[in-house]
């Protein structure tokens, strides 16, 4: 099973991540259609990546959902929100324990990253190697280092 591995110190905040995200989740580029979230610091520049973390096999959302419309997909190791069956609640943006479940203000309702089928958006569109898209213990993949293809003394990232 591959996961998100997200090392938000090289984040730039330029919102790449976003905007695919919301591209390729709801059909439109608005932020507020993105199931990952950059919260900008710009005067510190720690910027903080919310992203679901796929909970499994115990997520919150799922267990709270009263119209059980957040199943495990196995395939992809992802939970995935039913959109015809979803009542949209909330209690699944409540239940959250990450604050990685995102409301939009319309039809639409619910919102988390379901991983792009295996091929995340967020990924190929973040330039700084900020996220990263492998198998879950890869010890080639960290939350804390950035990548030795990403440094790039240019941008005050590495030697």
């Amino acid at each position: 099973m591959k996961q998100l591995y997200i090392n938000s110190a090289p984040c730039t905040a330029c919102l790449n991540c976003m905007a695919a995200c919301a591209q390729g989740l709801a059909g439109q580029g608005g932020m507020s259609s993105a199931g990952i979230r950059v919260g900008d610091e710009p005067f510190t520049g720690a910027h903080q990546i919310v992203v679901c973390r796929q909970c499994y096999p115990d997520a919150q959302c799922a267990a709270a959902c009263p119209a059980e419309a957040i199943n495990w997909d196995g395939q992809y190791g992802v939970w995935r929100i039913d959109r015809v069956a979803c009542s949209r609640c909330g209690a699944c943006v409540t239940a959250c324990p990450f604050g990685a479940m995102f409301w939009r203000d319309d039809e639409f309702g619910p919102l988390k990253c379901e991983l792009c089928d295996g091929v995340p958006r967020c990924v190929a569109a973040c330039h700084f190697g900020v996220i990263q898209y492998g198998a879950a213990g890869d010890p080639e993949l960290s939350r804390q280092g950035i990548p030795a293809e990403d440094l790039d003394p240019m941008l005050g990232r590495g030697a």
